[in-house]
């Protein structure tokens, strides 16, 4: 039996699998196209399941580890399935649909719609850009920051409706309704966590926020190291696997930037005056931009330059002003079936949002690629010992070493990175913060390419520029990501080798790329038609070490280029993914290469690399590199020694497959 957990996003959708004897399982499964499927159905399916296994990168989401915190360990197509029933809907679905409707005619209604659901799949890509732009992302995922608001908010309305309904006599006059309000509150904020999805982070918050409320019942103080020691503890215990989620670190990196803020300036409680308010508002900002910024900035590969500021706008606005409307709506929809205060929220958020969309997208956002995990962990060391007045001159010292390391150490004269892009193949040629992109590989589904997931996103974390692209052939695997690049506005990048259009093929001839040679060996002319063989072969090289990109060529153009005076190289590319096809004795014999790199899906259905494939290069003496079973590789050149390093080399996790 399969039920539906979640049908976004397309095309892999979430379903609780129970078998004829009862075992049960979440996994990620495809069903047939055209299909319409709706959370909470339940089907009688014939369901083909493998385990789990994602590509993995050097950069970006490590989705293994994303399966695992939800409880995902298989993957498979639906072969055949009928409905059998539907399971009630929850409050929680019930709530989304009921507040969607509500909201949906409004110019920015994913916005209240998110903040209050937690659902972020209404999201337009735009605006998701915009508020990663403008440092306000953290603002779209329920997390700490909401929950506490939601408190406060709740906290503060009883307190006053405490105050008004109580009768004051001489007794109840000695009511403390600060107290008697926290458990009301926390109540409330429960149910808010649990309607907008209980998410993960949203747990978290709440059971940080419980053991500060008992905090505060105990001792009048809901911000001590005592709170949250305890709270960390009490979130270990309820889920030990929250250490693999950054957003506990980020998290209790920001509430101990404010315990530090109200212990170094003694701002325990606002002084009275708007000037006084708005200046403890900036100590506090800043001091959780501070400390989140070396975290952050190797999480996101740089950070937004202007957040702090538009950050001090933004919170009071969604504090004091969008939360508090969002909730009186909710109030007044239930009553009268529609809304009071967003549509004239609504006009002014629309004129803010065209405003920042005509801002240059580069524009406040420092790209910081250098920042390494081991370097953010010194950069805490430095933080903390400047804060201990006790050894704070050692500070210096420490930050000295650490520009001096990145400053002076040695950096590869280039590099070639094949990603693991399943059956397919894109290779990066990188020197002087520029690269060469060597195909482009699959795209699946219509919407899954490999130069949005992987490509890109390595090329802004390594700071480096795409310049030029060479499409070996039209096959999907090798080209399956020219609408991104499309999209992305990189056409130029075809102008060199296809005149832009990558539809024509490349020509032999030889070319200078940065301080490289770039050989276009292969097809010797121009092909009546575009095929495997028709592959565009190229060798780059220093002078000293040699790259072989060989595309899908077969054995009919490994036989022609065996008869090249030289075709020699340090690294090749097997030809075809390392089919039978390919790949022949004299070719091997020829290339005589060092390291040999097959690029292939882990399932794959052709059975590739051939063992016997595979034992011709042994036998040569080549290295073996795969990237289904180590994730990108990558070569650093220094001069004529040649260093490798995978995106699965370092043991992962040990409940985790590398």
């Amino acid at each position: 039996m399969t039920e539906i957990v979640n049908s976004e996003p397309a095309p892999y959708v979430i379903a609780a699998l129970t078998d004829e004897k009862g075992r049960k399982a979440n996994a990620f499964l495809t069903f047939p196209s055209g299909d319409v499927l709706q959370p909470g159905a339940q089907y009688s399916a014939l369901v083909g399941l493998k385990l789990y296994r994602s590509k993995r990168h050097f950069h970006g989401r490590n989705s293994e580890l994303q399966a695992f915190r939800d409880k995902i360990r298989l993957k498979g197509k639906v072969l055949s399935f009928s409905k059998t029933g539907q399971q009630p809907t929850t409050w929680s679905r019930q709530w989304r649909t009921w507040w969607s409707a509500h909201v949906s005619e409004l110019t920015q209604h994913w916005l209240y719609y998110s903040l209050l659901s937690g659902d972020r799949t209404l999201n337009p890509p735009q605006q998701s850009a915009l508020m990663r732009q403008f440092g306000l992302s953290h603002l779209l995922a329920i997390s700490g920051m909401h929950v506490g608001i939601v408190y406060l908010l709740m906290h503060l309305s009883l307190r006053v409706g405490l105050s008004v309904v109580v009768v004051v006599t001489v007794r109840s006059q000695h009511l403390n309704m600060r107290k008697l309000a926290v458990l009301p509150a926390l109540l409330l904020t429960l149910s808010y966590v649990y309607l907008s999805g209980a998410a993960v982070s949203s747990q978290r918050a709440f059971c940080m926020l419980l053991v500060m409320a008992i905090c505060y019942l105990a001792d009048g103080r809901y911000f001590s190291w005592r709170a949250v020691f305890w709270s960390l503890v009490v979130v270990l215990l309820l889920d030990p696997f929250a250490v693999l989620d950054i957003g506990l670190y980020l998290s209790y990196l920001a509430v101990i930037a404010i315990l530090m803020t109200i212990q170094m300036y003694h701002v325990r409680r606002p002084k009275s005056g708007i000037s006084a308010a708005a200046l403890q508002l900036l100590l506090f900002q800043l001091s959780i931009f501070m400390v989140l910024l070396p975290a952050a900035s190797h999480i996101f590969a740089g950070v937004s330059i202007i957040g702090l500021l538009v950050n001090l706008v933004a919170i009071p606005l969604v504090t004091l002003v969008l939360f508090p409307a969002i909730l009186i709506d909710v109030l007044y929809a239930a009553l009268f079936d529609t809304l009071f205060c967003l549509p004239l929220l609504d006009v002014a958020l629309s004129v803010l949002f065209a405003k920042a969309e005509q801002l240059p997208a580069e524009w406040g956002w420092l790209n910081l690629p250098w920042l390494t995990l081991n370097t953010v962990l010194v950069c805490y060391l430095v933080i903390i010992l400047a804060l201990v007045p006790m050894v704070r001159w050692l500070s210096l010292p420490l930050l000295a070493v650490l520009v001096g390391y990145h400053w002076f150490m040695p950096q590869p004269t280039w590099r070639v990175v094949v990603f693991d892009v399943g059956h397919g193949l894109m290779v990066a040629v990188e020197q002087n913060n520029h690269a060469l992109i060597y195909d482009l590989g699959p795209s699946h589904f219509g919407r899954v390419n490999y130069v949005d997931r992987a490509l890109l996103p390595y090329l802004t974390r390594e700071g480096s520029a795409l310049q030029t692209v060479i499409v070996s052939h039209p096959d999907k695997d090798h080209s399956g990501g020219l609408p991104a690049l499309y999209k992305a506005g990189l056409q130029a990048s075809l102008q060199q080798f296809h005149q832009g259009n990558a539809e024509l093929p490349c020509q032999t001839g030889i070319y200078t790329w940065q301080s490289l040679r770039v050989e276009i060996v292969w097809p010797l002319r121009i092909p009546l038609k575009q095929d495997n063989n028709s592959s565009c072969v190229v060798r780059i090289s220093d002078g000293k070490t040699r790259i072989l990109l060989s595309g899908d060529i077969e054995l009919q153009a490994e036989s022609q280029l065996v008869a090249m005076d030289e075709l020699y190289a340090d690294i090749l590319v097997a030809p075809h993914h390392g089919s039978k096809s390919s790949s022949s004795p004299e070719f091997v014999t020829k290339v005589a290469a060092k390291h040999v790199v097959f690029s292939r899906a882990f399932y794959s259905p052709w059975r590739i690399p051939h063992p016997q494939v595979v034992a011709r290069y042994q036998h040569s003496g080549a290295s073996i590199w795969d990237t289904a079973l180590q994730g990108d590789i990558r070569f650093n050149i220094h001069n004529d020694k040649i260093t490798v390093e995978t995106a699965r080399m370092h043991p992962s996790l040990w409940f985790l497959d590398n």
